[in-house]
């Protein structure tokens, strides 16, 4: 949610410029890193937003 392509305005369902129709699980649980592509993501992966920062060494702890 970290991500500048994350749809803030659709309160219903987890969706980016990446999966209209929904992020797929395996992203949202971060057992992807979806710094790299994922099927179906439409050329577009995870950029970070400036207005909603991660804190420093998040990735680091999720893909160890």
């Amino acid at each position: 949610m970290g991500c500048k392509h994350y749809d803030r305005a659709n309160d219903d369902a987890l969706t980016c410029a990446a999966f209209p129709d929904g992020i797929p699980e395996d992203i949202i649980s971060s057992a992807f890193d979806h710094r790299q592509p994922h099927i179906g993501d439409r050329g577009i992966t995870f950029e970070a937003d400036p207005e909603h920062l991660l804190p420093d060494g998040y990735f680091a702890l999720l893909f160890r």
